[in-house]
């Protein structure tokens, strides 16, 4: 537990907070677990502690809950590494009387344990404020064994006739939303983006239109994007930049539909002109870096604040090498590095993304920098005439976007980029996946 945890911990436990309290005792055990009892001498195997995550998380739950209205609804999503522990800390924080449902989210995909059952469910626990708060129910409908049934049956549990066109109300046990992986269209490459499927559930069951959503935690912006995609306010909160960089270029992308402008939003401690994207590469250059990637929506690949051997992320996208007359398609996947540039540009830096680009197993190179150099990157680029084809064409290896272009949606020129980048959409999954 870092020394700042610790003062927090302190301060609980002697303050008159009686809730506050009660979770130091609950945060002082869990650390005795994992400092007793997480197996090798006592020593733990986790980075980060369990304890310090639920202190901090414990302080955010104090905030949200007292944001959210008498008749509002929250829900915490999580996975089986501290569910438990959260279940405590929710009953604590938002009463146990108005805990609702533990949400059993099931998926399929990924890896296969020898000696375990695999894990493939996650737990969304929904808390309300109060005895008042919106639910709407959702209906599926019936599997085909129960219609043929409820054409002859006039039992439905109360007597009435099953109502098949109706359908069956959903439980708390979902089966029908699938993870975003692989090819699928809406994936970003974000580690924890979740489906949009999943959170326009959550937000047609819970909310009526015009009502606001609150995402404190909003990753790539999945909740945002369903929100707004069904007529309800938000705001959507990160501490990272990448996130919020990846979440500004969502909401705006016209390939999203939803409509809108710069002037519909508002944005804090994030660029919106190319005079904000200065003032921030000044203050502080990896801030930049990272919202320039997040905006590209490029897989960040640097998390510390060292050299990146030229790499500062990876920008993935498709080369097709099969379409035959139905437009079925078969390709591969492939990346693009990305390197930011946050001030002045050399000859040499330029030459050096391409010679990073030759070494290694990706195929192509892209250089963001403001567009005062541009006289300076085209110069080198012009003597550079390596390219590489697709059934789409032919595209240069090596490629520039100025900071100006971006923020005007401009993109870089790829074959086929996912959905969201503004590419042309793959009409059928890929084969033979490579990720390069």
């Amino acid at each position: 537990m870092a020394n700042e945890d610790a003062c927090m911990l302190r301060k609980w436990e002697d303050g008159n907070d009686p809730k506050k309290r009660y979770l130091a005792s609950l945060f002082q055990l869990a650390r005795g677990i994992e400092q007793n009892f997480m197996g090798g001498g006592g020593k733990r195997k986790r980075t980060s502690s369990l304890a310090s995550y639920l202190l901090n998380m414990s302080e955010r739950l104090f905030a949200i809950r007292r944001v959210l209205k008498d008749t509002g609804v929250i829900y915490l999503h999580c996975d089986w590494n501290a569910g438990h522990y959260i279940k405590i800390v929710m009953d604590v924080i938002f009463d146990k009387k108005n805990f609702r449902n533990e949400i059993v989210w099931c998926y399929s995909g990924g890896g296969i344990p020898g000696k375990d059952f695999p894990r493939k469910h996650d737990t969304l626990f929904r808390y309300t404020n109060s005895d008042i708060y919106t639910f709407h129910v959702i209906r599926k409908p019936y599997k085909e064994n129960t219609q043929q049934v409820g054409i002859h049956s006039t039992y439905s549990g109360k007597g009435n006739k099953i109502d098949l066109e109706r359908g069956t109300p959903i439980t708390d046990w979902w089966t029908d939303i699938k993870t975003v992986t692989g090819w699928n269209p809406e994936r970003l490459g974000y580690p924890t983006q979740k489906p949009l499927a999943l959170l326009e559930r959550i937000i047609t069951t819970s909310s009526n239109e015009d009502d606001l959503i609150l995402d404190p935690f909003c990753g790539c912006g999945t909740a945002v994007h369903a929100a707004e995609k069904l007529g309800r306010q938000w705001i959507g909160v990160d501490i990272s930049h990448f996130a919020v960089g990846l979440m500004q270029r969502r909401v705006l992308d016209p390939e999203n539909n939803l409509g809108l402008s710069l002037s519909d939003i508002s944005v804090h401690k994030a660029p919106l002109t190319a005079d904000d994207a200065k003032r921030m590469a000044l203050q502080d250059r990896f801030k930049f870096e990272e919202w320039v990637l997040g905006y590209l929506q490029a897989n960040q690949l640097q998390k510390g604040r060292g050299p990146d051997g030229g790499i500062d992320g990876i920008l993935e996208f498709y080369t097709l090498f099969e379409q035959d007359e139905e437009g079925n398609v078969k390709g591969e996947r492939q990346g693009a590095i990305v390197q930011v540039k946050s001030g002045k540009v050399t000859p040499d830096a330029v030459k050096a993304l391409h010679s990073t680009v030759l070494t290694s197993n990706l195929t192509a190179g892209i250089f963001v920098c403001f567009k005062e150099y541009k006289n300076t990157v085209e110069n080198v680029l012009g003597n550079i005439k390596d390219e590489f084809r697709d059934v789409s064409g032919s595209y240069p290896v090596m490629q520039w976007l100025s900071v100006e272009d971006m923020l005007n949606g401009v993109d870089p020129k790829l074959p086929v980029l996912r959905p969201e980048h503004g590419g042309r959409t793959v009409p059928k999954p890929i084969e033979n996946e490579r990720l390069m």
